[in-house]
């Protein structure tokens, strides 16, 4: 499954905008997967918060697989559709500052 995801356009271009320093403000992964969602949104996410030292890339990926990381929230729950009141705690959400990274997912 993750090499299939690793193959596609839209890794491949988040990628290239990681390694160049030029992330964009937004990003919106669709997916028509549902059985695979939270999978693919885990190694998107893996590729964003990637860190410089293995320990730490380490943790980090710990916490993405867990849903503990506080930078990064996954959306719709699992087997759920996003609903209005997801909507609303995203919009909140974003207007928080980071807390364990220099940036928020």
């Amino acid at each position: 499954m993750q090499s299939l995801l690793k193959q596609t356009q839209a890794y491949a271009l988040l990628q290239n905008e990681i390694k160049n320093g030029r992330y964009g403000h937004a990003y919106l992964l669709k997916y028509d997967d549902a059985r695979n969602l939270r999978a693919a949104l885990k190694l998107f996410a893996k590729l964003f918060f990637q860190k410089s030292t293995p320990a730490a890339e380490k943790r980090v990926f710990d916490l993405i697989d867990a849903e503990s990381f506080s930078d990064c929230l996954l959306y719709p729950e699992p087997n759920k559709k996003i609903s209005v009141e997801d909507a609303e705690k995203i919009r909140e959400e974003c207007t928080l500052n980071p807390v364990e990274s220099e940036k928020k997912l």
